[in-house]
């Protein structure tokens, strides 16, 4: 069964001191399978998709680009922790899932 958080909030942080991004994100997960979906741009969209390695741990890789990230969780709570790589720079990120 795939659940799906479409107000969720995804706070980004960026390992070379950049201010922290905040933005709304969808997610879904289900099946062993995880996908984020974020606006990066007004009217640009950037998707992370991936696979379950453990219980609510995942590895993801952006749709387009060369992201690659994971996240992980506590199956009772609603924040996903993890880390992320794309274009050069790297950070944490947090997402509050949100119904």
């Amino acid at each position: 069964m795939t659940k799906f958080w479409e107000n969720s909030t995804v706070h980004s942080f960026y390992g070379d001191d950049t201010t922290m991004d905040t933005t709304r994100c969808e997610v879904r997960i289900g099946d062993g399978r995880i996908s984020v979906t974020y606006e990066y741009e007004p009217g640009k969209f950037q998707t992370y998709e991936g696979s379950e390695v453990g219980q609510w741990h995942f590895n993801l890789k952006a749709k387009e680009g060369d992201g690659k990230a994971n996240l992980h969780c506590f199956p009772d709570r609603r924040v996903l922790d993890g880390w992320w790589a794309e274009e050069g720079h790297e950070g944490m990120w947090r997402i509050i899932l949100n119904e």
